[in-house]
């Protein structure tokens, strides 16, 4: 780690005793760095170095006459456990750590002064062996401390100008993380098949204070100056969030829509403030470095504000489904356009899903006004509409046609999601629209509230209902994952493939993996950093050329990019923090001796109501855990637990349990 630069005073936190200590000798600018051994060291003024000694809890003074404190651009203690110090002209000087193991006093003897490079230094940084250097032509240099070698990585020039001074470079692996004061952070690295350095940009809209890499897994934490700490990792896939109900797009109201087109155009269709279009997108970029859009009732001739589906014509036209009907957009006139769609004398609305067929015939789900069957006529650039025929059930009672989706399964079998009678199949060729009876009877009748529709490699159907996902099987046998199961939702809102055999579910309390050979279920929340957990009704879209996902929630969308990486297998140490006795809380340390090396947790017998709560710390996939548990002398069975990582105990005998 390099050197930290404090503007506090020093606090030293105990937690064994939880209490906070106090240095007010340190209240002003200093340098903090930890040694191999644990030992503390503090550089806050010219010709010294202090030490924190743990016999009297104090710092002590070691003179250093060659130190000038203005002139140090690093301050780090290397792999060997040798204090580096390398001023602003590029000079290092180092110095040995020797400890008097009789009374723990510690002294340094010079170890070596050279110089690591020729000309004026800006500013330094050191991590895992290697000293990151900038100097005034804002060049950065990577130098090896194994093999005593530099090369040059990157001008930064251009990026200095527009982001602010650099803050902290980190290297990891054979990239680099450069933080800036104002403008976040960059990723320096070669690309396949090239051997200079290009930039990627990590969307953090703010100054970077400090990056490290993580002790355990392959984490890079970010301290961000208003976005508190990011967590970058390079998984199988990476998850973002990007917030619209903000002062730059002000979109208020939930996401239903999304489609990226040829002319790499994201729409996004919001149920209230109509569609913002997000010129030249690029899911790796920040999209606040895109040109954006916004279409409305005020200023073209959209039917309604309220959004709820994109679909691309094999004309050169999209289709948009509104609240107050059907419209589309004209490639050719860039501009969106109205087209009449009447059915009884009255205009067809509500309309929530699309499906033109490869026939030229448009199929039309609404909320409320049941499946409208349309022939496609007109030029390339000018559709006409010819009503065929309209579907409905239940005598075209308005409260039993609310059609959310469409899937189509082949030529001669369109699905329609209904809500109150499920999946609805319809046969082209004999025109039949059939409720699936099988979840008729069934309690609660919210399973028959069908929202999403689609279906795995194995032609298995899944079912998006209002009591959880449905696997269904075409011989009629099937599954229903629900918060009783594993799937900690009861409302699946959207579904979409992943590039393996992965199933990809948005709801309204996060994004689901399911894997339906393993009927394992992986959530993504807001623990994992989303900003956007709560999500709408059928707002999803895959973009077939990349494999980027896009799901819409109520201030944002999310966008999901599969990697070609494996997750690396981690087990992480189980360690006990918390104790409750009587439903009071305790410290746990205090109630922990060592014997033969381990650690006893000892209570007094009549303290046989308790609780114990571990951690197995792992930021990447923790919230997924399931914590078994069992005590040898109290059963034999392991306990499944669940999420939950405190095991409560009541009425324990006296003994001794392990």
């Amino acid at each position: 780690m390099d050197s930290k630069l404090s503007r506090f005073k020093s606090i030293q936190y105990q937690n064994k005793t939880n209490k906070l200590v106090k240095y007010y000798e340190f209240n002003k600018a200093y340098l903090i760095e930890k040694d191999l051994n644990n030992n503390v060291f503090l550089i806050n003024e010219s010709k010294s170095i202090y030490y924190y000694y743990k016999q009297s809890n104090t710092f002590k003074k070691i003179i250093v006459p060659e130190l000038n404190f203005t002139d140090i651009s690093s301050f780090f203690i290397d792999k060997e456990n040798i204090i580096w110090i390398i001023t602003t002209k590029g000079v290092c000087t180092c110095y040995k750590i020797v400890k008097n193991e009789k009374n723990g006093l510690i002294s340094l003897l010079s170890y070596n002064k050279a110089s690591i490079y020729k000309n004026q230094l800006l500013s330094s940084y050191y991590n895992d062996n290697f000293i990151n250097l900038l100097d005034t032509k804002n060049d950065l240099h990577s130098y090896d401390l194994s093999t005593k070698t530099e090369k040059i990585i990157y001008n930064l020039s251009i990026e200095i100008k527009s982001r602010g001074k650099i803050t902290q470079v980190y290297k990891d692996k054979d990239r680099f993380f450069v933080g800036f004061l104002l403008g976040g952070v960059i990723i320096l690295e070669k690309k396949k098949g090239h051997n200079e350095y290009t930039f990627t940009d990590i969307d953090i809209n703010c100054g970077i204070n400090c990056i490290v890499k993580d002790r355990f897994q392959d984490i890079i934490w970010i301290g961000t100056d208003g976005q508190g700490i990011y967590l970058y990792s390079e998984t199988s896939y990476s998850i973002k969030s990007t917030v619209l109900n903000n002062e730059m797009y002000k979109i208020g109201h939930p996401i239903r829509a999304l489609f990226l087109d040829k002319e790499q155009t994201l729409w996004i269709g919001s149920k209230g403030d109509g569609i913002l279009k997000i010129l030249n997108y690029d899911a790796n970029k920040n999209i606040t470095n895109c040109k954006s859009e916004k279409q409305a009732i005020n200023n073209s001739l959209l039917n309604s504000n309220a959004v709820y589906c994109f679909k691309q014509s094999k004309k050169n036209i999209l289709w948009i489904g509104t609240e107050e009907g059907l419209n589309y957009y004209s490639y050719k006139e860039k501009k969106i356009k109205q087209i009449k769609v009447d059915y009884n004398g009255l205009p067809f609305k509500y309309i929530h899903d699309i499906y033109e067929d490869k026939n030229a015939v448009l199929w039309l789900a609404s909320v409320g006004m049941g499946i409208l069957k349309v022939q496609i006529k007109g030029t390339n650039d000018e559709p006409v509409l010819k009503i065929i025929k309209h579907f409905s059930i239940e005598n075209n009672i308005p409260s039993s046609n609310y059609f959310f989706t469409i899937f189509p399964e082949n030529d001669s079998i369109i699905w329609f999601g209904n809500k109150g009678f499920g999946p609805v199949k319809f046969n082209t060729r004999t025109e039949t629209l059939v409720p699936l009876s099988t979840f008729k009877n069934y309690k609660p009748n919210t399973i028959n509230d069908v929202i999403a529709i689609n279906k795995d490699k194995l032609n298995n159907y899944l079912f998006g209902t209002g009591f959880g996902l449905i696997y269904y099987n075409p011989s009629g046998s099937y599954k229903i994952f629900n918060s009783k199961n594993g799937f900690l939702n009861n409302t699946a809102h959207a579904i979409l493939h992943g590039n393996n055999n992965d199933i990809w579910l948005s709801t309204n309390r996060g994004i689901f993996i399911f894997n339906p050979e393993k009927n394992i279920f992986r959530e993504f929340e807001n623990e994992y950093g989303q900003d956007i957990v709560v999500f709408g009704y059928g707002a999803a879209f895959k973009d077939e050329k990349t494999g980027t996902l896009f799901f819409g929630g109520i201030n944002g969308f999310v966008s999901i990019i599969e990697r070609d990486i494996l997750d690396p297998k981690y087990m992480p140490p189980v360690s006990f923090d918390k104790l409750t006795v009587f439903g009071e809380k305790n410290n746990i340390l205090a109630f922990i001796t060592k014997e033969d090396k381990n650690n006893v947790l000892k209570l007094k017998y009549y303290q046989n109501f308790f609780s114990i709560s571990f951690t197995a710390i792992d930021y990447l996939n923790g919230k997924n855990y399931n914590y078994y548990y069992k005590i040898n002398g109290l059963s034999d069975h392991w306990i499944n637990n669940g999420h939950s990582n405190v095991a409560a105990f009541t009425n324990i005998s006296p003994g001794s349990y392990n």
